[in-house]
């Protein structure tokens, strides 16, 4: 989802689409300072002034120079594009295609997801500190620290994330806590390696599961791919075969067909119901909530399907599926997190759970 690819690019619009949203939040604007520009670039400290000088990207890369957003962690940036509903640069180019019409519509459709999204964030504590990012606006300050990636920066917690009981499954530079499916002993790096802070597949890495198993959870990670992988729940070392065979699979894909084999559907079992945008060469947010057997599903921010293991409506979704022989599938209460080799490149980072209780 990037706003900065039409909506926002520029500073004159987002100058004014942020101001207005400043002016409409809690976090109003001081009397002395009326506009974005002025708090940010012409009386902003040093570094403000460094970022919006030449090349502004736009709204979901603020405060990056251009060229710069593989190098400098924005966490201020990445709250709002969890917010923002769906890619806004290829929604606006679709409709487009309609007409000006059309264009206009979603045009405005997406300034109000904007503005919402703007002051959800304003209202986020700081990774920073100094209170909430609408705090630090308010003082004249960068909304966060820039923080050089180096790779690692990407997995990281915030303190809130911490209290909450989120721990990282993936630490940006190893393969600690990764087992391989194909030998059961811990995952060496070589086929799957660590890119940008990204654990990624190379040729013929195999499939991989966490060394940890978990029954109630939570768990978010973002994907990046060039074809078929899948994020698998349920996974059972000691069942032998494919590590597909007992366990559920969050199809990853380029595509978004509607169909039970699409991105984001659960293989073969549950299409993506409502609405959601892919990010085809970008990276995918996934967030999977599993209590006693529901489990619910979530992509770039849209609940995509919920669903009982067990239920009359899961066990006749199986009958019509692949799984329908299959001894033991999704029956493993407690199971490992796992991820698919399915041939294609595929990268994983932010990958993260919190168990429920």
């Amino acid at each position: 989802m990037s706003p900065c690819t039409s909506t926002f690019v520029g500073r004159g619009v987002l100058t004014v689409v942020v101001a207005w949203a400043l002016a409409s939040s809690t976090f109003a604007l001081p009397p002395w300072k009326q506009t974005f520009q002025e708090l940010y670039v012409d009386s902003g400290p040093r570094s403000l002034k460094d970022a919006f000088a030449d090349n502004v990207i736009g709204s979901c890369k603020v405060c990056h120079v251009n060229g710069q957003e593989k190098t400098v962690r924005n966490p201020f940036g990445e709250a709002l594009d969890t917010l923002i509903e769906g890619n806004a640069g290829e929604r606006l180019q679709a409709a487009g295609r309609k007409g000006d019409d059309a264009k206009a519509a979603v045009q405005a459709q997406l300034d109000k997801e904007f503005l919402a999204a703007l002051e959800k964030v304003l209202a986020l504590p700081s990774p920073s500190g100094g209170g909430t990012y609408g705090q630090r606006i308010m003082a004249g300050q960068l909304p966060f620290v820039p923080a050089a990636t180096g790779g690692a920066a990407w997995n990281t917690l915030t303190d809130q994330e911490k209290a909450e009981g989120w721990k990282l499954l993936f630490d940006g530079k190893t393969a600690a806590g990764w087992y391989s499916w194909k030998t059961k002993q811990p995952l060496a790096l070589g086929q799957w390696v660590v890119v940008d802070g990204a654990l990624t597949l190379g040729k013929d890495g195999g499939d991989v599961y966490t060394a940890e198993a978990f029954e109630n959870f939570e768990l978010e990670l973002e994907w990046k791919t060039t074809g078929n992988s899948g994020i698998l729940i349920r996974v059972n070392p000691a069942a032998g075969g494919a590590i597909y065979d007992v366990a559920p699979e969050m199809q990853i894909e380029r595509g978004m067909s509607g169909s039970k084999t699409a991105a984001a559907a659960l293989y073969d079992i549950v299409p993506v119901q409502g609405e959601t945008v892919i990010h085809a060469d970008g990276w995918n947010k996934v967030r999977i909530r599993m209590v006693n057997g529901e489990g619910t599903h979530w992509f770039n921010g849209h609940q995509v399907y919920s669903y009982k293991i067990g239920s009359d409506d899961w066990n006749s979704r199986i009958a019509t599926s692949k799984w329908r022989k299959s001894k033991g599938f999704a029956e493993t209460a407690k199971g490992h997190i796992g991820l698919q080799d399915h041939g294609a490149a595929v990268s994983f980072r932010n990958v993260k759970i919190r168990v429920l209780e």
